[in-house]
């Protein structure tokens, strides 16, 4: 849809709306308080009773008679006042119905005036005098029309110059509105004389008249009187705080008097303009005819080129390079993926069409959450730690394995360098979840110490009474499947083994020989009977943390879910078992890596 306004001067602007068809009708049809004293109420209309209704980001309320309203709705003080409503149906991820589109971005001919002094030579008679024109309005590079290839020929007193206009671009649609001349003479509504309006030239003319029967015609020019403005409106979606990598292009040729005739000067094209000359947006173009601006979406910049010259014409154009960070082929401009704790993560940016040609990049990523991606191998049976290695964050494709759940973010600078000797700091960020598997676990007591005169154990480690057990039930989505195994620790104090008050590796890093299977659900158990051979006295006193461990079928690493904490005691005089007590077994939320200095090995036979 084309929107035409018009203020009360007389001055008009045009801009082109997409509308996106839904089902839902939305409207807004009453507004309470003062525009300028924000915030104000609304109300309106909608066709669906259950979908919920927000404006610039205020939850509305639907009364479910076809009628809502919502209170508190900010609005600008800036002059224009404008309302995103979004209406979405119960369950729906999408809106039903959305006020806010995404614009394509376009450079547009928002005003424009010059002067001209024409002499024209009809045969029978001629006109003379002065003329001013002036243009307002939106000319869009992509409405249709027919302007060129226009033929100024000029052939007056002698002078004998032709010239044949291809600078005019294709595809422009200009309007102009003519007043009358100093003779009273309207050019535009003359049926022998149509006239055609060529493009404006900044401080400049390029006025192509075209008369269907004669062969010749003066043009002459003036400097002064010109002005231009060409606005880039840079597209996207309002309000959505992203912004817009811009190619703007630019070139200028230089208009120069070819002679002097009457009142004014026969102007013609003279040099092309260097680039080093021409400035765009407030920013000079490179070797390569680029100037490179970074522009925040819904926005209208002035794009006119200025060049050095006194009396140029120009072109100028734009190709507009959308960012977005990339989450394991997912666009978090467009999408809030999700993930599962122990999965690998990798990020890059991505563009949209298509990427801009670079010399080369640097980076600045931040993502949220608790993450590692570095791997430190142990020496002497330590553990591997893992941390997050800094380098990688000022890379091109940074990755994490992240061991919390929840909704995390994703940051980039990045700034790009140019081979015309510019450069551009881009920003964009997104937004990602991870999952985490729940669990429940289940204890399987009694637990009490055991000596059958020769081996102090918790439990009978031969019929299986009294040991310790227990089991976790793990629970995750079905796209989301993976193993489940325990990595267990003790701090042990006893005759035969003493750790100096650290947790030691008991074994091996995958307790049970077979990994529990997830897929949605998955079990593992732990049975543990840790004992002594005492033939006269002993104290004992072992804990132990025993950590559950998750391992995504996709590929990643082992993380943490919970840690089940238990202790046995014994201190024995044979044959007589004088004390002995087990710590009641508890388990903890943890995302903690279990580490270690050195393994124990078959502690207890």
């Amino acid at each position: 849809m084309t929107l035409w306004v018009t203020n009360a001067a007389g001055y008009s602007s045009k801009t082109n709306i997409s509308i996106v068809k839904s089902d839902m009708v939305l409207t807004l049809t009453n507004i309470v308080g003062d525009l300028w004293l924000p915030p104000v109420d609304v109300a309106g209309l909608i066709s669906d009773p259950t979908a919920t209704v927000s404006v610039n980001g205020i939850q509305g309320i639907n009364y479910g008679n076809g009628m809502w309203s919502a209170s508190g709705v900010p609005a600008s003080t800036s002059g224009t006042a404008s309302f995103d409503m979004t209406a979405s149906p119960v369950g729906g991820d999408d809106p039903g119905a959305n006020t806010n589109v995404d614009e394509k971005p376009e450079i547009v001919l928002t005003s424009a005036k010059w002067g001209t002094y024409g002499l024209f030579d009809m045969g029978s008679w001629f006109d003379e005098g002065w003329e001013q024109d002036t243009v307002n309005g939106s000319f869009s590079t992509e409405s249709s029309g027919s302007m060129t290839h226009i033929l100024e020929q000029i052939n007056y007193a002698g002078i004998g110059w032709t010239e044949t206009v291809d600078s005019i671009a294709t595809n422009m649609d200009i309007t102009s509105v003519h007043t009358s001349n100093s003779s009273g003479y309207d050019h535009t509504s003359s049926p022998t004389t149509p006239i055609q309006e060529g493009i404006p030239s900044e401080n400049g003319s390029l006025t192509a008249l075209n008369l269907d029967s004669n062969p010749w015609v003066a043009l002459i020019s003036t400097e002064g009187t010109d002005e231009v403005h060409m606005m880039l409106h840079t597209g996207g979606k309002n309000q959505s705080g992203k912004q817009g990598l811009f190619a703007l292009t630019a070139s200028a040729t230089e208009r120069t008097v070819q002679a002097s005739v009457f009142q004014g000067q026969i102007i013609g094209n003279g040099a092309t303009i260097p680039n080093n000359q021409i400035t765009v947006g407030g920013k000079q173009l490179g070797s390569d005819g680029i100037a490179w601006r970074m522009y925040p979406d819904a926005g209208t910049f002035d794009v006119t080129p200025k060049a050095s010259a006194p009396l140029y014409t120009f072109g100028v154009g734009q190709t507009k390079f959308s960012p977005y960070i990339n989450a394991n082929g997912h666009n978090l401009d467009n999408e809030t993926p999700e993930f599962s704790v122990g999965q690998k993560v990798s990020f890059g940016m991505g563009w949209e069409p298509s990427s801009p040609s670079t010399a080369s990049s640097s980076y600045i990523w931040a993502l949220a959450g608790t993450f590692v991606n570095r791997d430190t191998p142990g020496s002497g049976g330590a553990s591997d730690t893992w941390d997050i290695d800094p380098d990688s964050l000022n890379s091109a494709g940074p990755f994490g394995y992240w061991i919390t759940d929840g909704n995390k973010n994703a940051y980039l600078h990045e700034t790009l360098y140019f081979s015309n000797g510019q450069s551009a700091t881009v920003f964009a960020s997104g937004q990602f979840n991870m999952f985490k598997p729940s669990v429940t676990i289940t204890y399987y007591p009694p637990y009490y110490v055991y000596d059958d005169g020769n081996l102090v154990s918790l439990g009978n480690r031969f019929t299986g009474d009294g040991v310790m057990d227990f089991k976790a039930t793990v629970t995750s989505k079905p796209k989301f499947p993976g193993y489940i195994n325990w990595t267990q620790l003790v701090n042990a104090n006893s005759p035969s083994f003493y750790s100096y008050g650290q947790y030691w590796l008991d074994n091996t890093t995958r307790y049970n020989d077979a990994d529990g299977i997830v897929n949605p659900t998955g079990e593992t158990e732990l049975i543990d009977s840790p004992g002594e051979p005492v033939l006269n006295s002993a104290h004992i006193f072992e804990q132990f943390d025993s950590y559950l461990r998750f391992y995504p079928d996709s590929g990643g690493i082992w993380v943490t879910l919970k840690i089940v904490h238990w202790s046995w005691l014994a201190d024995v005089s044979q044959p007589t078992l004088t004390h002995a007590s087990v710590g009641t077994p508890y388990d903890t939320d943890s995302d903690t890596f279990p580490e270690w200095p050195n393994v124990l090995t078959n502690p207890n036979p």
